[in-house]
């Protein structure tokens, strides 16, 4: 429950990404409490940055610029609703998300979505990856995740997103095991929600973690609807882990079937 509480806050995580950011040398946006923004000048409007709702998720309750004081009002429900604020990355919509299952430590499978003109999530399972040394040498209006790469970028592909992933993984598992008595969710199901992003200064491209989603994530703050097929892919990972643990604890685990 305490892992559960502190997930849903979401900003709490903001310092240790950013810190593992620096680590790795890469570039990350920065991120901003609801009270150190907008500047008086800008009238009370938000144009550069998206707000996003604590204890909110499934893409629910994210203001994407413009929009002002009277759009937080409208949106925020619940006493430990607030709002928080980071940089707006365009590539997000434009190029896509990735939605990374990592499961024991190790990717399980990566969705990539994207946003149509209504609003909703188009969600895509993806295997190929681009080479960041290429996208770097390329604009970013022409970034699409969804659009296979050249063969000749699939190895490398791969091998910077299961470095990043893996670096990742290993920072957080050391910054959670004092937090909570026992083990960290993020030793079993994580997601790992990522953009591209190119450094303004250095004009690398990395990707960058927008949000961390742990299993205990789920089962708290859960909010799509059954037919999603974010919903789906969760039961997919779930019937793995299921599966890995009745065969190292075959007597210890009960038998449950996961519907899709």
């Amino acid at each position: 429950i305490d892992e559960g509480a502190y997930e849903g806050d979401k900003f709490l995580d903001v310092e240790i990404l950013d810190e593992i950011a620096r680590d790795l040398g890469h570039y990350r946006p920065i991120s901003y409490a609801h009270g150190d923004w907008p500047d008086p000048a800008d009238n009370g409007k938000y144009e550069d940055v998206v707000a996003k709702r604590a204890y909110s998720s499934c893409s629910k309750h994210v203001c994407i610029p413009p929009f002002d004081l009277n759009d937080l009002a409208t949106s925020a429900m619940g006493s430990k609703g607030y709002w928080f604020l980071q940089d707006y990355v365009p590539t997000l919509l434009s190029a896509g998300e990735l939605r990374v299952f990592v499961l024991g430590g190790k990717i399980d499978r990566v969705l990539c979505t994207t946003v149509n003109p209504s609003g909703s999530l188009n969600i895509n399972e993806i295997s190929k990856f681009p080479s960041l040394d290429v996208l770097e040498h390329t604009v970013e209006d022409d970034w699409d995740l969804l659009e296979v790469p050249h063969s000749d970028e699939w190895d490398e592909g791969l091998k910077d997103l299961q470095s990043f992933v893996n670096d990742h993984m290993k920072a957080l598992a050391k910054y959670y095991s004092g937090k909570w008595d026992g083990p960290s969710a993020s030793n079993d199901i994580v997601r790992l929600d990522l953009g591209l992003i190119r450094d303004p200064e250095t004009h690398r491209v990395s990707y960058f973690v927008n949000e961390i989603t742990r299993f205990h994530m789920y089962l708290f703050y859960h909010t799509e609807s059954v037919d999603s097929r974010l919903t789906t892919f969760l039961a997919h990972v779930l019937n793995s882990v299921r599966t890995r643990w009745q065969w190292k604890y075959p007597r210890k685990v009960r038998e449950v079937e996961i519907e899709y």
